[in-house]
């Protein structure tokens, strides 16, 4: 199982938390105990053709 956050592996205790979503199907999700630092996101386009 993995951390929706970090995406690191979870070992022994994660917390579980809700997650909305944009559709609003809900859900679940495990993350780290302690606060991590969220993995990169692409917000823009690699490049422009």
């Amino acid at each position: 199982m993995f951390c929706a956050r970090c995406d690191k592996p979870l070992k022994g205790n994660f917390d579980t938390i809700e997650n909305p979503g944009e559709s609003g199907s809900g859900g679940t999700v495990q993350v780290c105990t302690v606060w991590c630092k969220p993995k990169p996101r692409q917000s823009a386009p690699a490049e422009r053709r």
